[in-house]
């Protein structure tokens, strides 16, 4: 597990995990777009930017599951039905992901440099909670 630790930890730090870069990072750089444009009403689930060209719409990750069927039916304009086949909960790593969730720990400067690195859209999906999240992180996964 401590090799396992390690390397999810130099990819942290050397930002090389896979699915750090975020799309949002990526449409904002690719198209030019002025990222104070965005924004996120929690009140739904849903944020939404349109120009001529372009409709955006964006989901928070810890709500998408919770509410996948309304939301991408409002999004997409179509009924959907879901079919859960890509469960963690189902896989043989099952034990190895729960037991690194729980022992892994990261140096405080690490952790705040992920969260700085990601605080423009941590501020837009959870608006003036980055404080708060940030000690939450560093409490539950610092180095004590």
């Amino acid at each position: 597990m401590d090799e396992l630790h390690q390397r999810f930890i130099t990819e942290l730090k050397e930002r090389t995990l896979i699915g750090l870069p975020d799309a949002m990072d990526e449409i904002v750089r690719e198209l030019s777009l002025p990222f104070s444009d965005f924004s996120f009403d929690p009140s739904i689930g849903v944020g939404r930017y349109n120009t001529e060209a372009l409709s955006l719409t964006m989901l928070r990750f810890d709500q998408l599951f919770a509410n996948f069927d309304r939301l991408l039916a409002e999004t997409t304009g179509k009924p959907l039905q879901q079919h859960n086949v890509n469960i963690g909960d189902q896989k043989w790593y099952r034990e190895i992901y729960r037991g690194f969730k729980r022992t892994v720990r990261i140096s405080e400067d690490v952790l705040v440099d992920v969260y700085e690195h990601k605080k423009n859209l941590i501020e837009l999906f959870y608006c003036g909670r980055y404080s708060a999240m940030l000690e939450s992180v560093v409490e539950r996964y610092s180095v004590r």
